[in-house]
């Protein structure tokens, strides 16, 4: 953690092969966090920890973390089994796996254009899928071929959905996970192991690209 704007850092926890991060948007001092056997919450800032996993099977390695837009107890987990959700902030999980071909889910979000948070995106390395029924069902969106990696929705924008490709660089829908085109001008490496959208500008997205050598950094697009 750093308090002066990544000057300077300390290891506030004793996790390790932490994968996943989280911060409730109510309070700084709760974090969740995910790592390769299940995950952790803290309610004090990190000063102590509570083992969240109830529900969870006991190798459940934790890729992603995403709260409900409009009630952050309400929290959805990808994991390498499918993925889970929680209604009391991790006390109790349930999984949901009807629909998938494949168990390894590498990302999950709920759209936050959807006022009743039925809505859940999931990207697998079988491709993206879609719920609109809680995670009761899901159902493929995308090319199965594709490894999807990270998933992008913005409240201002309904209807886009934007992920990153393992390989294959970014899509974008504008039709709600209807059609994706394929928009990766301008980067130099199409590993892309992560996507943010600004929360301040809804035509602003962030990309980062690993394991490309000079080529590995932060991209930004303006016009996504």
């Amino acid at each position: 953690r750093s308090t002066d704007g990544g000057l300077t850092w300390e290891r506030f926890s004793e996790h390790e092969n932490v994968e996943s991060l989280a911060i409730d948007p109510r309070t700084r001092d709760r974090i969740y966090v995910g790592t390769w056997r299940q995950g952790w919450r803290s309610d004090d800032g990190g000063k102590n920890w509570i083992h969240i996993a109830n529900g969870m099977v006991l190798d459940t390695d934790m890729f992603a973390i995403a709260f409900h837009p409009a009630n952050p107890d309400n929290i959805w987990v990808s994991t390498c089994g499918w993925v889970y959700n929680t209604e009391n902030r991790g006390d109790k999980w349930t999984r949901y796996r009807d629909g998938f071909k494949n168990r390894r889910i590498h990302t999950v979000d709920v759209d936050p254009s959807d006022p009743t948070g039925q809505t859940v995106y999931a990207g697998s390395v079988a491709g993206l899928y879609r719920s609109d029924d809680g995670g009761k069902k899901f159902y493929p969106v995308s090319d199965e071929d594709l490894v999807i990696n990270s998933v992008v929705l913005h409240p201002e924008r309904p209807g886009r959905v934007i992920v990153g490709v393992e390989g294959d660089g970014v899509y974008v829908s504008k039709d709600k996970a209807k059609t994706f085109a394929r928009m990766s001008e301008g980067l130099h490496n199409l590993r892309i192991t992560s996507l943010a959208a600004d929360p301040a500008k809804k035509d602003r997205v962030y990309a980062a690209m690993g394991f490309g050598g000079a080529a590995s950094g932060i991209y930004r697009s303006d016009d996504p």
